[in-house]
């Protein structure tokens, strides 16, 4: 019975160090995604004079492939682009997609990002993205540096837990 419990502590102490380590890098590929994404957008900006809500739509290939598209979905219910992107993120965070992964800080930027588009002229569209992508590049770069660090510690840590209190519990 000791063995059992001590086999289960070590799996349950790995797998919480584990999952740890995913949720890392999850948000840093999702940073990733998204700043490819817009990037692809400021490049379509550049080329086209279609309204920023026409550009999303035909935003491909698009790396959060999930988040455009229900974005697109919910730009027809609503006025406002910035109320779309709300719903969006409610809704991907709800159905644990990986966005409620992301931290106060990535969200703050992509809300600013989605408050700031279609307003304005063209080329003021077309810098205040380029910023926001510049900080979103950061924020994905710190991430990345995280689970660099983070991501072993916890893998490590979970493990190692797992097997001292196995060891203490035999």
């Amino acid at each position: 019975m000791r063995f059992l419990l001590a086999f289960f502590t070590a799996v349950l102490c790995a797998v919480f160090g584990l999952r740890k380590a995913k949720a890392l890098t999850a948000r840093t590929k999702l940073l990733g995604f998204l700043a490819d994404d817009i990037n692809g957008l400021i490049n379509s900006m550049e080329y086209s004079r279609a309204p920023v809500l026409k550009l999303i739509s035909s935003l491909t290939p698009c790396r959060a492939e999930s988040f455009w598209r229900m974005l697109e979905e919910n730009i027809s219910e609503h006025e406002e682009l910035h109320d779309a992107y709300k719903k969006t993120m409610a809704q991907l965070k709800s159905e644990k997609t990986g966005f409620e992964k992301l931290h106060e800080d990535d969200l703050v930027v992509l809300d600013e990002f989605f408050s700031l588009l279609g307003k304005g002229s063209m080329e003021n569209e077309r810098r205040n993205a380029r910023g926001i992508l510049s900080r979103l590049e950061t924020l994905e770069k710190d991430a990345r540096q995280a689970q660099e660090k983070g991501g072993k510690l916890y893998s490590s840590l979970g493990i190692l837990s797992g097997l001292a209190f196995a060891i203490i519990i035999l």
